[in-house]
């Protein structure tokens, strides 16, 4: 069996930027361990597989990491998406995938951008110690909160958020997905800013992220009075994205860029 399978960047500005994902189109399922199989092999802090090439609008999605499957990845949608438009398999601007949380849209801009909807999620009271964050990241926490999935904690502006130094150990030993750091705007920059810590599935740090946007678009569109956020990811190969908040959905809008694309042989 061949799997048709593209390396995109999402969230990018450019190529050798933004969050690296492997995009496997399917003609016919496989198994969860051979999805496993083939993300731990790309190596990449998520693969998407879709499946479903038939002219229509709507595709089965799943989510690996290298170490297991995940309910929701903003950047390997994104790209997900980028291939599905880019193999022509849609005859319309706006896609919809089927997933494990939900169906997911993504519509495909004008400007060169993709549209991701997510539904909005309001930040959660955090019990956790702001000292306790505060050793496992280097630097002074101001305040936490958390969503279903992440914990969040904010800092006092991009200066104390470059120079995280993160316990990555301790990190992992949170019941969370991820810790999330964020601060806010950075001299006409970005509205706000921010960097994804992820050891426990597998992501030291994630480069570009697109599902916290879905917590933190709310939270700091409350904070400036904006609904139309430009955001920062500070990592080693960086993210830009732009989020829009509204109603009870926030749209997280992208670029992606291909880097390779080829064909996985699975032999029986």
């Amino acid at each position: 069996m061949e799997i048709m399978t593209w390396i995109v960047d999402a969230f990018a500005e450019g190529r050798f930027s933004g969050n690296q994902a492997g995009v496997c189109i399917l003609d016919s399922p496989i198994d969860e361990i051979a999805m496993l199989s083939i993300a731990n092999e790309l190596g990449f802090s998520e693969t998407a597989f879709v499946e479903g090439n038939d002219k229509r609008i709507s595709f089965d999605l799943r989510w690996f990491t290298p170490s297991e499957e995940v309910d929701l990845c903003g950047h390997a949608t994104l790209g997900a998406a980028f291939v599905v438009f880019e193999l022509g398999l849609v005859e319309v601007n706006r896609i919809h995938f089927s997933t494990k949380s939900g169906v997911i849209s993504v519509e495909r801009e004008n400007d060169g951008y993709l549209s991701l909807t997510l539904g909005k999620e309001n930040p959660m009271y955090s019990s956790f110690g702001r000292e306790q964050v505060s050793e496992m990241l280097g630097v002074e926490v101001l305040g936490l909160f958390e969503s279903k999935r992440d914990l969040f904690a904010e800092v006092s502006d991009f200066s104390n958020l470059k120079n995280i130094n993160p316990d990555l150990d301790r990190i992992a030993a949170l019941p969370f997905r991820a810790l999330v750091v964020t601060c806010g705007p950075h001299e006409g920059v970005s509205d706000y800013s921010l960097r994804v810590f992820g050891p426990k599935v597998s992501i030291p740090e994630d480069s570009a992220t697109g599902s916290v946007q879905a917590v933190l678009g709310p939270y700091w569109s409350d904070r400036l009075g904006k609904y139309l956020l430009e955001v920062t990811q500070l990592s080693s190969r960086g993210g830009k994205l732009r989020v829009k908040v509204g109603g009870d959905s926030v749209i997280v809008q992208g670029k992606v860029v291909l880097f390779m694309k080829g064909t996985i042989e699975l032999k029986e």
